[in-house]
């Protein structure tokens, strides 16, 4: 990844088949990217983006080229294995010479509605990494043809990809229960060292962080789109103290559940 980085100076990110971000490379991404990304529409946007992406590439079972929500250059690659779709690769946050993909028009006209103003757009913009439709289509057979390295180095585990899944699966259909490093290593089979070798390699943070943004990840859909109580919020989210709640709270986002709430329009949407 960071030879494939240094010969295009595209970022370079591998996901697994549920779409969960494996690895990134390198770990600034495009300051315009950053940018975009700094809002939770942005971020959710763009991992629809991304995700929408993969499964053309899937279905093609080719690389596909595409402009992303915020009017960049990005490529997503179908990793099969035994010809079952395993993994993907993407790269991007780049211009295109020819700009079929990316001109600065499309860019200001969608990083508006994430309150870039034009100017600063602008200067991103031209920072970007600027690649012909020939290079890129290049990168994409140079990393399709890496996916065979891949298998024979074992640089993608796929057991471990497919554990690894499987423990944020249940996370987030248990979010409300306490989730201790005991449980999850009980529920799979596991030792702690392992545990915290897969959170690490897969999940880029240690699995109590991990667990918590899963948790604060919730309670912000919950202030968001229900007018259920904050104390409430709390309980669903998985956080049993109220006051560790408020308090975590408001050290990770840097304000507290009820000044997040106030932040964005609310949209309703069925209590479960």
């Amino acid at each position: 990844m960071r030879d494939f980085h240094e010969l295009t100076r595209a970022t370079i990110s591998v996901w697994d088949a549920d779409f969960n971000q494996l690895m990134f490379y390198p770990e600034s991404m495009q300051e315009l990217c950053s940018a975009v990304k700094s809002s939770d529409k942005g971020k959710q946007c763009c991992f629809e983006s991304d995700m929408r992406a993969c499964i053309k590439s899937a279905q093609r079972k080719h690389p596909y080229t595409f402009t992303c929500h915020a009017g960049l250059a990005d490529t997503a690659v179908p990793i099969y294995y035994e010809n079952e779709i395993i993994a993907y690769m993407m790269f991007g946050q780049i211009r295109d010479r020819e700009q079929q993909l990316s001109d600065f028009d499309r860019v200001r006209t969608l990083c508006k509605k994430y309150g870039i103003e034009e100017a600063e757009a602008k200067r991103y913009y031209d920072r970007l990494p600027v690649l012909s439709s020939r290079q890129i289509e290049a990168a994409a057979d140079f990393l399709t043809m890496s996916t065979l390295y891949l298998h024979v180095s074992q640089m993608i585990k796929i057991e471990q990809n497919k554990l690894a899944a499987d423990i944020d699966g249940y996370i987030t259909r248990n979010i409300e229960l306490p989730l201790s490093v005991e449980d999850l290593c009980r529920r799979f089979g596991i030792s702690k060292n392992c545990l915290y070798d897969i959170s690490h390699a897969f999940f880029n943070t240690t699995i109590k962080n991990y667990i918590i943004n899963k948790k604060l990840d919730t309670a912000k859909h919950y202030l968001t789109t229900t007018q259920m109580p904050v104390s409430q919020v709390s309980i669903r989210s998985g956080f049993g103290d109220y006051n560790y709640f408020i308090r975590i709270f408001r050290q990770r986002v840097g304000i507290t559940p009820l000044a997040y709430r106030k932040k964005f329009p609310l949209k309703i949407i069925a209590q479960g």
